[in-house]
């Protein structure tokens, strides 16, 4: 409908063209365009020339190719998406000059039509066209963690969590490094956050800090390394609570993990069941302790002990040190560089999410929420302006045909070809931009429909895991 009321209010603004040349648009005047003169002093040999370059578009990509009118290349954005598009008018003078040129040297219909292309065309097609030819979803990409099947080594069943998850996390100064171009302290809190909320279904959670003291000075490194904090006590998982414990914590100074171990082992002394300690560490011990022994001591009252370690961005020294640590530990090393390593690698601990939480992942799909619409209407909004550029480039031409009649530049046969030719380029310009906002919606639907397959694969595989944790529990 908003295409056939601007269509009527174009060929109104022709028929006033026709009646009279120099009557001014009363909604919108617009000097001359200053353009080349070098380039407008070119004889029409120079012109001719120029026009056989031009290519009526039968692709997307030779439409965004054509070059900007020669009279029209200094038009502003609102002037070439104008709701009251102007006509040739606004540059009459120049234009009968420079056809003037062209049909001294050759009067065929093709190439007279492609000097309106070569005069007057739209010079924001190309920045339209890029705009929509660029668009993307970028739908986020779902964090789904991936449980790893451990064993309890007494009955044997597989996916078990331990009744106590102990969180110890890393806040010495190197976690002030930046790593894809965020500090590691954050990196790390994040991942922390996201794998208490999950085991926290399961289990009881605890959350330790070291190196949040002092600062990496030596005369700060016996108050650092001495200085342990369980900053969310064990039990039940709370996420406000534990949010803001881990708000907190900032990095400063020394490596503890040694004496971090053992005061977990202390701490842990009167409770019962498997405890399973997560460290997450970027480097090794740099307070003289030994967390190799520690985490033996540690492993060695139970066989439900275990110490897991993820070393995030360590060196080859480092790493060697923790993996000693969860051989003696009884449990694992895992290897993370960057950000989404970290999460991987974290995810392999997780146990199945609750059915809540998957349910929330469903729901969070783009496929179920505002989220498809908005890149859809985006694709819709930007064919609209190119739909829109279109026609006011379109009335140009139109008025420059009449025109050519009205100063006997060209007979009525002449009129009609080239009527028909704009009308034929019109459609293909109209095919070309619907082609192009069907292959965005495809694209588009596509990256959706991806999406939402992986979180329901997601699902289904968490919802199988719980059924088999519900029968051997």
């Amino acid at each position: 409908m908003l295409r056939r009321l601007s269509i009527g209010i174009g060929c109104a603004l022709i028929l006033l063209a026709g009646c009279s040349n120099e009557k001014e648009d009363t909604k919108k005047q617009h000097s001359p365009v200053s353009t080349n003169t070098t380039e407008k002093s070119k004889g029409g040999e120079f012109i001719i020339q120029e026009i056989k370059k031009i290519t009526i578009p039968n692709t997307v990509d030779e439409w965004k190719d054509l070059k900007p009118g020669l009279l029209a290349k200094n038009f502003d954005y609102e002037h070439e998406t104008s709701e009251w598009p102007a006509d040739v008018n606004e540059v009459k003078d120049e234009f009968i000059v420079e056809m003037k040129k062209v049909i001294k040297e050759d009067t065929d219909d093709d190439k007279l039509f492609k000097s309106l292309i070569y005069l007057l065309g739209s010079n924001i097609h190309q920045e339209l066209i890029n705009k929509q030819l660029s668009l993307k979803a970028n739908f986020e990409e779902p964090y789904l963690p991936e449980p790893s099947e451990e064993k309890d080594t007494k009955s044997n069943k597989k996916n078990v969590a331990p009744s106590k998850a102990i969180l110890l996390l890393d806040a010495s100064s190197s976690m002030l490094l930046e790593v894809d171009g965020q500090q590691k302290m954050d990196i790390a809190k994040t991942a922390v956050r996201r794998f208490a909320k999950t085991i926290g279904a399961k289990s009881d959670v605890s959350l330790y800090v070291y190196g949040h003291t002092g600062s990496q000075e030596d005369k700060d490194k016996e108050l650092s390394c001495t200085k342990i904090d369980e900053v969310y006590p064990l039990k039940k998982y709370e996420e406000k609570t534990f949010t803001e414990a881990v708000e907190h914590i900032q990095a400063k100074g020394w490596t503890p993990i040694a004496a971090a171990i053992k005061k977990v082992r202390e701490d842990s002394k009167a409770y019962t069941g498997a405890i399973t300690v997560y460290i997450v560490s970027d480097g090794a011990e740099t307070c003289d302790g030994d967390p190799v022994k520690e985490a033996e001591e540690f492993a060695k009252r139970t066989a439900a002990h275990k110490v897991n370690i993820i070393g995030f961005n360590v060196d080859q020294k480092s790493e060697t040190q923790l993996k000693a640590v969860a051989k003696a530990g009884n449990g694992e090393y895992l290897s993370a560089n960057n950000t989404d390593e970290l999460n991987q690698s974290i995810s392999k601990k997780w146990v199945p999410p609750s059915f809540l939480d998957v349910i929330g992942k469903q729901w969070s799909s783009p496929k179920m929420s505002s989220e498809l619409y908005k890149h859809l209407n985006t694709a819709q909004m930007n064919f609209y302006k190119i739909d829109r550029a279109a026609f006011v480039e379109k009335i140009r031409f139109q008025s420059a045909i009449q025109l050519l009649a009205n100063e006997k530049m060209i007979n009525e046969d002449q009129k009609n070809s080239l009527d028909e030719k704009l009308i034929n380029y019109e459609k293909q310009l109209e095919t070309l931009n619907n082609n192009l906002l069907e292959q965005k919606k495809q694209e588009i639907n596509k990256d959706a429909d991806r999406i939402d397959k992986q979180i329901n694969d997601w699902a289904k595989r968490m919802d199988d895991l719980r059924k088999e944790l519900d029968r051997s529990s």
